[in-house]
């Protein structure tokens, strides 16, 4: 059983997906924590 992926690569992505997610969650606590009138059309 393998614990570790063979391709090297993987973990490339997986560090730009979690760099991505972690701007989107950013992203949405501000629009969540903004008020009405600050808030732009989705």
């Amino acid at each position: 059983m393998r614990l570790l992926p063979r391709d090297e690569k993987f973990f490339d992505f997986f560090t730009a997906v979690a760099a991505s997610m972690a701007g989107a969650a950013s992203l949405l606590r501000d629009l969540l924590g903004a008020d009405d009138a600050q808030r732009g059309p989705i």
